[in-house]
């Protein structure tokens, strides 16, 4: 069918195909709007706040290995016009997912036309669970949703390059190439996706050379790609640090073996049905053993029934095997490790952008000509059957439905992320007590993790409120937030002590002529350390407090006897103050320092 001329039968299933996109996306948005921020979501806006947003620091990070600028640039937009409303991020999701979704609709209707057939593999794209975890969690979708928008595009353009010979396709291509490589590095595998895609199709036309076809017809698109692969590898590999790879063949096997049996297969059914998962983390497909089986039984059989029934298909299924095959492998050696969990495959995140190798899979084996008779065994289970549009209704009803039963599953297991909770506590709580700072400290670690230190500083997390929030290196009242994000008074533990200085009353005298040396009683090692200890002035200024060696950090000091609790960095045998305020003498009566302790905890 000529996909350049529209039909009344065209426009029906057109509108058809239209229908089914604006149910998704209103699936989709229910489950994005009952989400949250999570984990690397934190990051971003944290980041985005607290850095220049045209930075080089802030755009070529080096965030996990991956190297993703315009991911940050879009994340750093959103948290400006909303910083920490989660409906930024839902209205980005969705608008992606919008964007996906259209550009593998015109894929498979440049591969197919407007036939009826063409429903079958946009429905799998549109429902499957294969791509919920990476658009459900906003920082990945960031990656992933660009790259499926590439790889559909690009292919498009490819298709229509090699038809046509027009350049403007080339020139779109290989621009939205470099935007879906400025989101996401896997985005590299774009145009080996779309040379395959368009090489296929000529395959299974019958043409006789199609590998020289496309490398001729489509040469524009495939060397300006090359020129923008070449500069994307110098900038990553300068930006990114190399990671020696820690996995072992055992476990290279396990999380294969997970990633493709339980994390890729039952999608391909609508699975997993069911989800898992630990406190608030991203949930996992946790399928029963019946749908695995099936799952699987159901992919040999297609793999079988259509090598059989149909002619010079075998490129495609070693086009889908090849590409799943790079996504795990990608995954293996880039997520291997000794604290690596072996559900990580069942996230799905990693194999999502298969959905649309799988879609346009499907197109491409749908339009590939049958066998003769002759060629054709007569088993029955390898017949046609008669009723084959009936049949195929069925199978998309049933697909659907289970795909809907694995989304709603999925989406009440997302639901339960306390992060929405734990920041409206804290931005009320901190409202409640606009008395006195807190001194900076890493938020629970239901919400982000340690390891993301310093991302993790409730100072770094809550940056996108602006003045708003109400954290400092130094306050004369300790405070804390507990696990819930409500503010409680504090203690701290005593790691080292200083005794009491040598002036009677006094203690150490403390002036602007030079930093005075308070030794403690041991030393300690590089960290972020807090320090109480007791002061007398005679009006207010300024003392600049730092370990040796380290970063000084000034504090603001008032009239009289009082005491400060200050966050510093760094190690060494004594702490050193001096003033910061031109003529001023203060008297520091001793130090104390140590950590400050969990709520409920003993110092």
């Amino acid at each position: 069918m000529n996909a350049n001329r529209v039909t009344p039968a065209s426009w029906r299933v057109l509108g058809v195909a239209g229908l089914l996109v604006v149910i998704q996306l209103v699936l989709r948005t229910w489950v994005a709007a009952r989400g949250n921020f999570y984990w690397d979501d934190l990051i971003l806006t944290g980041r985005s706040a607290s850095m220049p947003m045209w930075s080089t620091d802030f755009l070529l990070f080096d965030h996990d290995g991956h190297f993703m600028p315009a991911a940050f640039l879009a994340a750093g937009l959103i948290t400006k016009a909303a910083p920490l409303q989660w409906i930024g991020p839902v209205v980005s999701l969705v608008v992606l997912q919008a964007l996906a979704s259209l550009a593998v609709l015109r894929l498979l209707r440049l591969v197919m036309g407007e036939r009826v057939a063409l429903l079958g593999p946009l429905l799998f794209y549109l429902f499957s669970p294969l791509t919920l975890p990476s658009f459900a969690w906003w920082s990945a979708a960031l990656n992933d949703l660009p790259l499926q928008i590439g790889l559909a595009w690009v292919a498009g353009d490819a298709i229509q390059l090699v038809r046509t010979g027009n350049r403007r396709y080339a020139i779109s291509g290989v621009l939205v190439f470099a935007g879906a490589l400025a989101f996401f590095e896997k985005a590299v595998l774009v145009p080996w996706f779309a040379f395959a895609v368009a090489a296929l199709m000529l395959h299974i036309q019958g043409h006789g050379a199609a590998l020289r076809t496309v490398a001729r017809r489509g040469a524009p698109l495939w060397r300006w790609s090359l020129f923008v692969t070449g500069g994307w590898i110098l900038l990553y590999t300068s930006v990114v640090s190399s990671r020696a790879a820690q996995y072992s063949a055992g476990q290279a096997v396990i999380l294969t073996w997970r990633g493709f049996v339980l994390g890729f297969v039952p999608p391909l059914l609508g699975g997993p049905w069911k989800w898992d998962q630990i406190l608030s983390s991203i949930p996992w497909a946790d399928p029963p053993a019946l749908l695995v089986v099936l799952s699987l039984l159901a992919l040999l059989g297609a793999v079988v029934i259509t090598l059989r029934r149909k002619r010079r298909v075998g490129g495609v299924w070693l086009l889908v095997a090849g590409y799943i095959g790079v996504c795990l492998a990608a995954m293996v050696v880039g997520r291997s490790g000794p604290n690596t969990a072996p559900v990580l495959g069942q996230s799905l995140r990693y194999v999502a952008d298969s959905a649309v190798v799988v879609a346009v899979a499907a197109a491409l084996i749908w339009c590939a000509p049958d066998r003769t008779n002759s060629e054709v065994s007569d088993h029955p289970a390898l017949r046609w059957v008669s009723a084959r549009s009936a049949t195929a209704l069925g199978v998309s009803v049933a697909f659907l439905v289970s795909s809907v039963v694995s989304t709603v599953a999925f989406s009440r297991s997302w639901a339960y992320s306390p992060t929405a909770t734990y920041l409206s506590t804290v931005r009320a709580s901190l409202a409640a007590h606009p008395d006195a700072p807190l001194l900076d400290q890493p938020i629970s670690e239901r919400i982000l993790w340690k390891l993301a230190t310093p991302y993790d500083l409730a100072s770094v997390v809550f940056a996108p409120l602006g003045d708003k929030t109400g954290f400092a290196t130094s306050t004369p009242v300790l405070r804390r937030l507990d696990d819930s994000g409500h503010v409680v008074p504090a203690q701290m533990s005593t790691v080292r002590t200083a005794a009491i200085g040598p002036f009677p009353r006094c203690g150490y005298q403390v002036s602007d002529l030079g930093f005075t040396s308070i030794p403690l009683d041991g030393p300690l090692i590089e960290w972020g350390w807090t320090v109480h200890f007791g002061y007398l002035t005679g009006g207010p200024g300024s003392l600049a407090v730092q370990l040796e060696p380290g970063k000084s950090v000034l504090v603001p000091v008032s009239q009289g006897l009082n005491q400060v609790f200050v966050r510093v960095t760094g190690k060494g045998t004594a702490l050193q103050v001096r003033s910061h305020t031109p003529g001023m003498v203060a008297c520091v009566a001793g130090a104390t320092v140590g950590l400050v302790l969990d709520p409920g905890a003993r110092p």
